[in-house]
């Protein structure tokens, strides 16, 4: 079989183009898609997997009405089974297209446990589902450190979906993990009362609850009203949550401005909306609009709005 091309998700594209084996796809780079030279060195599941996954995130980007269009049973002789059973089938002898819901990569939501996908850990962020030594683990917290000495590598701190305990890992930064697609919902975060973390699936207007237990203080720091975020649920519970990998707050105290700092000083500390401490540099000021990283808490940028 010789090269294929795929879409990947947004937040994968600048990891899994630069891994082994995987580059930008020629002329489809800007709407983050891959190519894979030899598809060789992926297993048939693997790359089962990535095409899956690629054709959820294509559908989840049609008008609804096509969405359903497409999304037929391929058993039927309708003609939209004609263009896609080619499409899938002819790149790596895969399953009929995907009967998911617009949001999710598997065709039975109720599904205990998803494909694992092999990603690179870079791409593994907090809420993400991943299998690691025959376990699946929500990850609570992941950290990107970068040493004096020696390689960068990735911390993550995660819990055992079935047995509730914990687990702390490094891995190198050019490593992969499976990285497991459960039933996800996009949701819209509404409340929190103490029951846990109120969302709304935005498809069925469905309400779900997170207990504090899942979502980690150093996430939920970050929420705001209406922010959407991805659920993970696992046999009907939710079980992770992601972010987004950034949010705006204002500053609301912070030291007084001395004339003559710059960015390029020593960054002193400040507190944004919700109680939040974030080091800034020294030039900011009470009421400015900041972007902060929602995995390390870090100043990114003033806001340009």
């Amino acid at each position: 079989m010789g090269r294929i091309c795929f879409k990947c998700p947004p937040e994968h594209y600048e990891a899994l183009s630069h891994s082994p084996g995987f580059r930008p796809a020629p002329y489809l780079a800007r709407a983050k898609w891959v190519a894979l030279d030899n598809p060789g060195i992926l297993t048939a599941a693997e790359t089962r997997a990535y095409i899956k996954r690629a054709h959820a995130v294509i559908a989840a980007a049609l008008p609804k009405k096509k969405q359903a269009h497409w999304a037929c049973n391929c058993a039927c002789k309708r003609a939209c089974c004609g263009h896609w059973r080619p499409l899938i089938e002819g790149a790596a002898g895969l399953a009929p297209p995907l009967r998911a819901r617009p949001h999710s990569i598997h065709p039975n939501p109720a599904a205990s446990t998803g494909n694992p996908m092999k990603v690179p850990v870079n791409s593994i962020r907090a809420g993400n589902v991943i299998e690691y030594n025959g376990k699946l683990w929500v990850a609570a917290k992941v950290q990107h450190i970068s040493p004096g000495k020696g390689g960068a590598f990735v911390a993550i701190e995660a819990k055992a979906l079935r047995e509730g305990n914990k687990l702390q890992e490094r891995f190198r930064s050019g490593e992969t993990i499976e990285h497991v697609h459960i039933d996800e919902r996009e949701c819209t975060y509404l409340f929190k009362d103490d029951n846990g973390f109120t969302f709304m699936d935005k498809e069925n207007y469905e309400q779900l609850t997170v207990g504090a237990d899942v979502l980690d203080p150093e996430q939920s720091r970050w929420l705001q009203d209406g922010m959407e975020v991805t659920v993970s649920l696992y046999e009907g519970t939710p079980v992770g949550v992601e972010l987004p990998k950034s949010v705006v707050l204002a500053v609301t105290e912070a030291d007084a401005v001395v004339k003559g700092q710059t960015a390029s000083s020593s960054y002193k500390p400040a507190i944004v909306e919700g109680g939040v401490r974030v080091m800034v540099p020294p030039h900011i000021g009470v009421g400015t609009r900041l972007v902060i990283n929602t995995e390390d808490g870090s100043y990114m940028e003033r806001a340009k709005d």
